[in-house]
């Protein structure tokens, strides 16, 4: 048990520093229409693409430890459902609808393509 938990330990430090660093070089995009936090958009798409591939991939090669380390920690480091959550609740606050809706809608649509990608890449890459 120990092992497990310092696996996703490990792999949720690591993931969530890839997320800071990504945060520090992806700037907030401003829209004629909207404002969306790109570095989160970016987390969450990067991280669905990485947990489809990387499922997919356990999936014919199953490896407790591996998923663990990986999706469980830096899948889960990484992506930001609390953060995305949040800017949401502060667009409508500031009643700007426009980028709260928009903002839904891309990062669902985009996570789940991502997603799908991922475990097609996944099956192709074996």
């Amino acid at each position: 048990m120990i092992v497990k938990l310092l696996l996703v330990f490990v792999g949720g430090g690591l993931g969530s520093v890839a997320r800071f660093l990504v945060s520090l070089f992806v700037p907030k995009v401003r829209l004629s229409l909207c404002s969306i936090p790109l570095s989160t958009l970016c987390v969450n798409v990067l991280g669905c693409l990485a947990i489809g591939f990387l499922a997919a991939g356990f999936a014919s090669q199953p490896s407790e430890r591996a998923k663990l380390l990986l999706i469980g920690g830096f899948c889960g480091g990484f992506t930001t459902f609390s953060t995305f959550s949040l800017e949401c609740i502060e667009y409508l606050k500031a009643a700007d609808y426009a980028s709260a809706g928009i903002y839904m809608i891309v990062s669902l649509a985009l996570c789940i393509l991502s997603t799908l990608c991922g475990v097609y890449l996944s099956k192709l890459a074996m």
